[in-house]
């Protein structure tokens, strides 16, 4: 079993036909999921149907260390967009796969990439348990039916999409911004009462179709006022 800790919430990753049986010493919220191989060799993560509220680790929280791939921008990049923010802000470059939303997320969320896997689990099992909300925005040029956008979104590599980025921010209950270069930040907010202090930024580039992660030069998280920014 793999287990990660993301935003108070504690992800335990099953292999498929595990009995193993965990406890926590605090009380999180636990969530269970199950790795299951498909055919064509990626992986999804389901729900395990576990009902535990309080289960420990028998064992220390392990992460492979991911291989970051560094991302070149061009030389005015960083200049234009310091000055469209009227900030002094540095992009944390993202691994150029398809997870890169997520990847940028999980940046923003605990400072690492490494909980992509479970983000995207617990924001697709979201998005399926409310689909009276999401089903109308599903694109249809992509996606041939409610059903086929879920199996493939849960798919590992699979390209976020705005619906994603809305969910987030629901599910989270935290502003997720967006940026990019020569354009008003886009602002995605939750419906519930959240801290504008805790906000997610990321910076999309729209030519490399990719995104990152967003952080003041001296460590600290970012704050944009919502009047500099345009509502998705």
């Amino acid at each position: 079993m793999t287990a990660v800790k993301i935003y108070g919430i504690t992800i335990c990753i099953h292999e498929k036909n595990s009995e193993n049986i965990y406890e926590i010493d605090d009380d999180c919220p636990i969530i269970h999921l199950i790795k299951t191989n498909l055919e064509d060799g990626s992986d999804i993560y389901l729900a395990t149907g576990k009902d535990d509220d309080k289960k420990k680790l028998s064992h220390d929280e392990k992460c492979e260390e991911q291989n970051e791939q560094d991302i070149c921008f061009e030389p005015n990049y960083l200049a234009e967009f310091k000055t469209i923010c009227s900030l002094n802000v540095t992009v944390r470059p993202i691994k150029y796969d398809g997870n890169r939303y997520f990847r940028a997320l999980s940046d923003q969320i605990t400072g690492s990439q490494e909980g992509h896997v479970v983000l995207r689990a617990i924001v697709i099992d979201f998005i399926s348990d409310h689909r009276e909300i999401f089903e109308s925005s599903i694109d249809h040029e992509h996606f041939s039916s409610w059903e086929d956008f879920i199996y493939r979104m849960r798919q590992n590599g699979t390209f976020a999409d705005g619906i994603v980025v809305v969910a987030s921010a629901m599910l989270l209950c935290r502003q997720i911004i967006i940026h990019q270069r020569a354009q008003r930040p886009v602002l995605f907010k939750s419906l519930c009462f959240i801290s504008n202090n805790n906000q997610i930024h990321l910076v999309y580039d729209s030519k490399k179709l990719h995104y990152n992660s967003l952080w003041l030069i001296d460590g600290n998280k970012l704050y944009v006022e919502e009047s500099e920014c345009v509502s998705a």
